[in-house]
């Protein structure tokens, strides 16, 4: 699933210390990497410091530029859900099957089971069917919304289906990886047979981030972003060593919250990143798995709940899977569930016209908008 941009005031202050560096300041060293490379159906930003002392050479930059460009391709092709890779082999699958996965789709598999488990199943790819059944792959913003939504007997047999997904076996073989789909995990509702799928879009690209964030360990200045979305965060310069980020408001075209971040991952969710609207009902890509519908969806209207999301923390794919889940869980289940995270936390909820953060960032670590009413956790 889609993640909304985060607003990334780092990139303005990227600019304007770039610009004073190429202002005659060569030989203090340079930015290197790329910008505006399309990977996993966004836009991808790798900027490292390189060629002042105490730093690696451009040269060496220039390498890993191109290695970090090389694994994002290989594990495109791990993890894509519309191109053949060892997910659309295990979407494939009938019930009962076994199919080889590669490293990298193995990883994310344990990993996604590891997070359903930590979040009671706010996080679960397996909502693929639901995110199909209501357009959103084949849907771009400003698109008719689709003339017909999934009956409640579909999401009442998705709802079943999804409780195979904690079910799936993993393992290991000889150096080999395998996952072996449930026997059973499948159900026909008006003559439709749904066969258990998933979908790690609300975790790949933090996948990614982590890896990437490996690979430039070297580096002690710049950053990897997945357009905003999924990001890898290091120190920005010698005499100002934090990036100050900030995060889109869910509703208008400002910035809401503004935070002081170095060395750290993160990532963001929110309801108006890809939707459509039906009879004045917000109809966002982030599914609630308990529902099969659309977070914050109910009876064809949009009740109280999360609407956005923010989480810091060392794993980006965990941070990406948590903003996911929060929204998900309601804002009573989620500030418990915060309570129990090392991560720093971010949400926004929308009440009719009212909106309020909740957060266990530590009192001016951050700022915000007008208008935001704040909960300490």
């Amino acid at each position: 699933m889609k993640k909304q941009l985060i607003a990334a005031s780092l990139l303005a202050a990227f600019a304007i210390f770039t610009a004073s560096s190429l202002g005659g300041c060569a030989a203090r060293g340079s930015w290197q990497g790329f910008t505006g490379r399309y990977f996993f159906r966004t836009t991808a930003d790798l900027r490292l410091w390189a060629g002042e002392e105490g730093t690696p050479s451009a040269e060496e930059a220039q390498r890993v530029s191109e290695q970090t460009q090389s694994l994002l391709r290989e594990l495109e092709n791990s993890l894509s859900v519309t191109q053949p890779s060892p997910v659309t082999d295990f979407n494939d699958a009938a019930p009962g099957e076994t199919v080889e996965l590669d490293k990298a789709s193995y990883d994310v598999f344990t990993l996604a089971q590891t997070l359903y488990e930590e979040t009671g199943g706010c996080y679960d790819p397996s909502v693929y069917h639901s995110v199909e059944s209501y357009g959103f792959y084949n849907y771009n913003s400003g698109d008719p919304a689709p003339e017909t939504l999934p009956t409640e007997q579909q999401l009442s047999a998705l709802r079943t289906l999804s409780e195979y997904f904690p079910q799936v076996e993993l393992f290991e073989e000889g150096g080999r990886y395998y996952a072996v789909k449930p026997a059973g995990a499948s159900v026909t509702v008006e003559g439709v047979e749904y066969v258990l799928k998933v979908d790690f879009g609300g975790i790949g690209k933090g996948y990614a981030c982590d890896r990437v964030k490996e690979l430039t360990e070297g580096f002690e200045y710049g950053y990897f972003s997945f357009n905003g979305s999924s990001m890898a965060v290091k120190k920005y310069t010698k005499e100002r060593t934090y990036y100050e980020l900030s995060a889109a408001a869910p509703r208008g075209s400002y910035n809401y919250l503004t935070a002081q971040v170095q060395d750290t991952c993160l990532s963001t969710s929110a309801d108006n990143g890809l939707y459509y609207e039906i009879d004045g009902t917000r109809y966002s890509q982030i599914i609630n798995p308990e529902t099969m519908m659309p977070v914050n969806v109910e009876g064809g209207k949009n009740t109280k709940g999360i609407v956005t999301a923010t989480v810091l923390g060392e794993s980006a794919a965990r941070c990406d899977a948590l903003t996911t889940a929060l929204m998900a869980m309601g804002t009573e289940r989620a500030v418990e569930f915060v309570k129990t995270l090392k991560e720093t936390v971010w949400f926004v909820e929308l009440d009719g016209e009212k909106m309020t953060v909740y957060t266990n960032a530590p009192e001016g670590s951050y700022t915000l908008a007008d208008g935001y009413e704040v909960v300490a956790l």
